[in-house]
C-alpha cells in the first residue's frame, strides 16, 4: 500500500486507511508507539494490559446457537407503563 506522507503545522503526518485501521483495532483517539527499526519506521497500538480490544463480531461469533433468540417483541407494554 503506498501513502503519501502530508504536513500539518509543524507535523508530517500518514493518514492510515480504514480498512487497514480495522485490521489492527485501531480507532480515534487510540495510542501508538512509533519506533525506528532497521531504516523502518514501525507504528504499534498501544495495548492495555497486553489484550486486543474484541469487536463486536468476534463476540458474536463465539455464542452457541442454543442461546441465540430472535427479536423481541417490545410494541406493548411490559410492566406498569400509562400509556
Amino acid at each position: 500500500m503506498l501513502l503519501a506522507v502530508e504536513k500539518r503545522g509543524n507535523t508530517l503526518v500518514v493518514r492510515i486507511p480504514t480498512a487497514l485501521a480495522a485490521k489492527v483495532n485501531l480507532t480515534e483517539g487510540c495510542q501508538v508507539t512509533i519506533e525506528h527499526v532497521d531504516d523502518t519506521l514501525v507504528v504499534r497500538p498501544v495495548r492495555r494490559h497486553g489484550r486486543v480490544r474484541p469487536t463486536l463480531q468476534s463476540l458474536l461469533a463465539k455464542c452457541k446457537p442454543q442461546n441465540r433468540h430472535g427479536e423481541l417483541d417490545r410494541s406493548g407494554p411490559v410492566g406498569r407503563e400509562i400509556i
